[in-house]
């Protein structure tokens, strides 16, 4: 469902951008078939991963706890005399 309305939104979009000259840096959640048909347009220049979609991933495997005691351990034993 995604893909088809990426793909109904370019068609649209497509003519305006062209005719102001403009190309588009876009920023996705990684979708591997939103990277292959923004690739093939014309309008977009580079395309972005969104890593805050990662990381939630991960925080929900790994659990919030285990990463904030991670992140203070490095913090504190890079910060201490």
């Amino acid at each position: 469902m995604e893909h088809a309305i990426l793909i109904a939104i370019i068609d649209k979009i497509t003519p305006v951008v062209e005719k102001n000259d403009v190309i588009l840096n876009i920023e996705i959640d990684g979708d591997l078939n939103s990277n292959k048909t923004l690739a093939t347009q014309k309008i977009v220049h580079k395309i972005f991963t969104d890593f805050k979609h990662k990381a939630k991933l991960i925080r929900n495997k790994l659990g919030n706890n285990v990463i904030l005691n991670f992140y203070y351990i490095i913090v504190i034993a890079n910060h201490t005399f």
